[in-house]
């Protein structure tokens, strides 16, 4: 394969709903959606965010929110687990094609991401892995060197959202909270 890595303010409307609607679930994403998130994934005027294509096709996608709306993005705008969130940025959503999945690219995508986040001064960057997920994410984002914090119980319980595992809200998966600490 040959995949392209490119900041997400480069990806076209049409190639990331296309994407999102197949690998994360139709209408999970809307186009009102992408440019909160390129917003969000700025940071001392870096993109955050990357998009991996492979033949002009999105195969892939690394959505990290900068620490500026770091608590935005948490369900009830905080984390019971760890308290020390200044300069922590959010690893959001990471998702593959399933025909580009199993070579690597996750880890390049987050790679991209995580070197930025170093030159800019980051201290670290907290992620949620779902302890029900059929292949949770907790492999490769240990080998980056995220460490488990605990499990949080129902963590999406109080956002109103079709859970592709449980169905109608409430949504009762267990995210399992991993925090990485820049050196």
């Amino acid at each position: 394969f040959m995949v392209n890595l490119s900041p997400l303010q480069q990806i076209p409307i049409d190639g990331f709903l296309q994407f999102t609607d197949a690998e994360i679930g139709q209408g999970y994403f809307k186009e009102k959606h992408l440019q909160p998130l390129i917003r969000q994934s700025q940071w001392q005027g870096q993109s955050l965010s990357y998009f991996a294509s492979d033949k002009n096709q999105v195969v892939g996608l690394r959505l990290t929110i900068s620490p500026d709306h770091l608590l935005d993005n948490l369900p009830t705008g905080q984390s019971p687990l760890t308290t020390q969130l200044d300069q922590v940025a959010y690893f959001k959503s990471c998702y593959v094609a399933k025909s580009h999945r199993g070579q690597g690219l996750a880890t390049q995508l987050s790679q991209q991401s995580l070197a930025v986040l170093k030159s800019l001064g980051a201290k670290g960057v907290l992620t949620h892995s779902w302890k029900e997920s059929p292949k949770p994410s907790m492999g490769y984002l240990t080998r980056l060197g995220f460490k488990p914090q605990g499990e949080i119980a129902q963590f999406w319980s109080q956002i109103n959202y079709v859970c592709p595992r449980c169905g109608p809200p409430p949504c009762r998966c267990t995210a399992i909270e991993l925090l990485l600490t820049f050196k």
